[in-house]
């Protein structure tokens, strides 16, 4: 009869902020636990160089910015740290803990095989409880095709798009084209 594993190791959020310096892998934290991320493939490099060049282009002359996947968002209300594809933010850059953003007024995932289900779940539901949060967007790198959960309220609203749609982000603010954000890609 096989053992059972070992339980994982419980950390601190400051003992995790301390790994995670020193670490050349990233980590995402969930509930104390020290979980390592995957490299991304080149189709979710694409979407998320392309993204983040529109809504930075958008976002000039504007006290907001859009930040990549090396910048961390703690989620206040759970015991959970996560590295978004990209966010949103239009507090002061150099305000707070140097180390994770908590204000993200946009998240965006691109999904993979091996995190869909979890971006899709438990992510979503975690993303939900950031107050500043209006919009969370979820990404497909397979095919063209994109999700955008929206608060209106107390509630959340989710929509998708297609090839031939454009998608409204921050409000409506800023209207992306679906093609757009998969340029270079030759996807459906």
């Amino acid at each position: 009869m096989p053992e059972p594993a070992a339980p994982l190791p419980v950390y601190e959020l400051e003992e995790y902020v301390a790994l995670e310096q020193g670490s050349d892998t990233k980590h995402e934290f969930i509930d104390g636990v020290i979980v390592a991320m995957v490299g991304a493939s080149k189709s979710h490099d694409v979407i998320v160089n392309n993204l983040q060049r529109l809504i930075g282009n958008h976002l000039q002359g504007t006290p907001c910015r859009v930040a990549g996947s090396d910048l961390k968002l703690r989620v206040e209300a759970t015991n959970r740290v996560f590295y978004p594809d990209l966010m949103v933010l239009c507090s002061d850059p150099l305000a707070g803990d140097p180390f994770f953003e908590t204000d993200a007024r946009l998240v965006i995932e691109v999904l993979s095989n091996s995190t869909a289900k979890y971006d899709l779940d438990e992510k979503s539901r975690t993303y939900r409880l950031v107050p500043s949060l209006g919009e969370y967007v979820l990404v497909a790198q397979d095919r063209m095709h994109v999700t955008r959960v929206r608060r209106e309220g107390h509630q959340w609203i989710s929509q998708a798009y297609g090839p031939a749609d454009c998608v409204p982000l921050l409000d409506g603010e800023l209207t992306i084209p679906v093609s757009a954000i998969y340029e270079r890609l030759s996807l459906a």
